[in-house]
């Protein structure tokens, strides 16, 4: 136990941490004699949130039955018409359509289901949270469960190895046995994955960026990538009079990971991953390097509780063309507001009330420039 401790000691998730008594879980075996007891440990804890036994307007009842017996039949995802079709059979209780909103945003606030509200996303309903896990581990997934079979294993590999999947490795993924209901919501699936960075989507041709997700056929799994960097670049090139560096660092003492694979998702959906010596793909699980143009390469870099962002120029600083200044910062700016917006929903009761302002953002990072331009220019970072 005092080794357990030891481990968590300076870790921010420490006053959560449960290990007394310890609970062996075989996650692999289904009847697992343990697994109730885990059960039981989790409903306590659930019992102790501050919302738990909270009333519930009596309007959503009979929706939320429709819903729960549809789970129980082993539909997982409905359309947001079939759901209006459910409240319109509900008599005197049916929900208006802001009602409607608001039940479906305070759902998934609660992880009863996943209702994402925004374009391409907002007309399904995942009214199976758990059913989420199973779309991640057709995707993401440890060696040891690799499917058999070459043409499974050559995908795992190239994704280990650089993180890359196409939309055909996914289509041949999915049309296995067990992942083979995906497929009906094929679309609607690769776009949640997007939504939540667990694909970061490669455009075709980095001059068009009005190119459709549906057209895009190339993506990076970045939490597949497991190799870090063994180049020489950052020393070659990140240098001093090279570079204008800033670093965001995290307010808490660990960075979740989906944070760098936001900012390397914003980059990436601009320009291109690099290509350095002998055509080595510059995707890591600790550096992703973009190539802007050929004189300016922007790096993303994970150290510790910090993300270091790095914008290089191949012979000195001061030639950064400032235009291409703006876009990074542009870029730096759409990722910084989309992960405050994600943290804030974690700290705020933003899906209770149907407003949402900025005052209700939270900033999760503290940002520190090292180096700056010359001052013949302005550059403003978020």
């Amino acid at each position: 136990m005092t080794a357990i401790e030891e481990i968590f000691e300076s870790h921010a998730g420490l006053k959560h941490l449960e290990f007394n008594p310890l609970i062996f879980v075989n996650a692999m075996n289904e009847n697992d004699t343990e697994i109730q007891s885990l059960r039981q440990r989790l409903m306590d804890r659930a019992k102790e949130h501050p919302r738990w036994g909270e009333y519930m307007p009596t309007a959503w009842v009979p929706l939320e039955l429709h819903l729960a017996q549809q789970a129980e039949k082993g539909v997982n995802i409905l359309t947001k018409e079939q759901i209006q079709m459910f409240n319109s059979q509900n008599e005197s209780m049916v929900l208006t359509n802001k009602q409607l909103e608001t039940f479906l945003k305070v759902q998934h606030s609660l992880g009863k289901l996943l209702y994402f509200d925004i374009a391409n996303l907002r007309d399904f309903v995942i009214i199976t949270p758990a059913y989420l896990v199973e779309v991640l581990r057709s995707i993401v997934t440890e060696k040891q469960f690799w499917p058999k079979g070459k043409q499974f294993q050559s995908i795992f590999q190239t994704m280990q190895k650089t993180g890359g999947l196409s939309r055909d490795d996914i289509e041949i993924l999915w049309n296995q046995d067990i992942f083979r209901h995906i497929l009906s919501y094929k679309d609607f699936i690769i776009e949640v994955l997007i939504h939540l960075d667990i694909l970061v989507a490669e455009r075709r041709v980095t001059e068009d960026l009005s190119t459709t997700l549906p057209e895009v056929s190339k993506f990076i799994v970045p939490s597949m990538i497991t190799k870090p960097n063994n180049t020489k670049y950052l020393t070659k090139f990140c240098k001093t009079g090279t570079s204008i560096l800033l670093s965001y660092k995290f307010t808490e003492k660990v960075i979740p990971p989906a944070f760098p694979y936001r900012f390397i998702a914003s980059f990436v959906d601009m320009w291109g991953v690099k290509n350095y010596k002998n055509k080595k793909r510059m995707l890591f699980s600790d550096l992703a390097v973009v190539k802007v143009d050929d004189k300016h390469d922007v790096a993303v870099q994970v150290i510790e509780n910090r993300v270091v962002v790095s914008l290089i120029h191949s012979d000195k600083k001061e030639h950064i063309v400032p235009t291409i200044a703006t876009s990074v910062q542009e870029c730096l700016t759409a990722a910084i507001h989309r992960i405050s917006e994600f943290y804030s929903t974690l700290s705020a009761d933003s899906y209770f009330t149907d407003q949402r302002s900025d005052s209700h953002i939270v900033m999760p990072f503290e940002n520190r420039v090292w180096s700056s331009l010359q001052k013949s220019f302005m550059f403003f970072f978020p």
